[in-house]
């Protein structure tokens, strides 16, 4: 059974004969028995890596007229199936294209064979590694090809001066592996299976008895140890029945964060 934030934290508070809420901000010790909660979430999420999501996105443009090409991946994003951009007029105007992806030796051998001379091209400064470099960039079209700088920055080889100052967020659709986020509000409920669902409540509850009583709850701790050892062999034998598909999967995928 699948609980909001408010729900398990209210009834995290029960059990200790704490103080009623309405919301996780109500009392400090309800906030950090949200906190609790989402602390042990995100242990989860590192320990048994539930199964990603997959999911449109939109990238961040760099906001930056002098560095009109570059883009950021945004924090929810572990690694990109796809990127297509709108190179209509208009953001109405729907035009999308499969953009493709260079290794970033290959991208710098394109760009470099631009003419600075001719009035389409155009160079920024970019920082890789904490050195500035100077990116050659065409000025008279949408972009074709991208490349990855590192696991948040991306590079394209183009844009369109006629009508944007930079690549524009909204003309931007990407696809892949989504990082499952934590909401400290009081509707969220965590993407987790119902096994890993109970081991986050019962986790939170055994934590919660001992940082805010100085007491432990033996039956929550149980039942965390129980539904973690689940959890892992869950993970495990999943791991080991589809080996295969994820490694042909895999072998489709463009760039991940690394």
């Amino acid at each position: 059974m699948r609980m909001s934030l408010l729900e398990m934290t209210q009834a995290i508070l029960m059990s200790m004969d704490s103080d009623e809420v309405n919301s996780i901000t109500d009392t400090t010790e309800s906030l950090d028995v949200a906190n609790i909660i989402k602390q042990n979430y995100l242990d989860i999420i590192s320990e048994i890596s539930p199964k990603r999501l997959e999911g449109l996105f939109h990238l961040d443009p760099s906001g930056d007229n002098l560095k009109p090409t570059l883009m950021y991946l945004p924090n929810e994003v572990a690694e990109i199936h796809w990127l297509k951009y709108n190179v209509g007029d208009s953001l109405t105007d729907t035009n999308f294209r499969d953009l493709c992806f260079l290794s970033l030796d290959d991208f710098f051998d394109f760009t470099n064979g631009l003419d600075v001379d001719e009035a389409w091209v155009s160079s920024q400064v970019v920082t890789i590694n904490g050195q500035s470099f100077n990116m050659k960039y065409r000025n008279d079209q949408s972009p074709s090809y991208w490349t990855s700088i590192d696991d948040q920055t991306i590079l394209f080889d183009s844009f369109d001066a006629s009508y944007e100052t930079t690549l524009t967020s909204a003309r931007t659709y990407g696809y892949g592996d989504l990082v499952p986020t934590f909401q400290m509000v009081d509707t969220f409920v965590p993407k987790l299976d119902p096994r890993q669902f109970q081991l986050l409540f019962n986790a939170s509850k055994a934590q919660a008895f001992i940082e805010k009583k100085q007491v432990s709850n033996d039956k929550a701790e149980k039942r965390e140890r129980v539904h973690r050892i689940l959890s892992y062999k869950e993970k495990h034998r999943a791991a080991t029945d589809n080996r295969s598909s994820v490694r042909k999967h895999n072998e489709r995928r463009g760039y991940g964060r690394r």
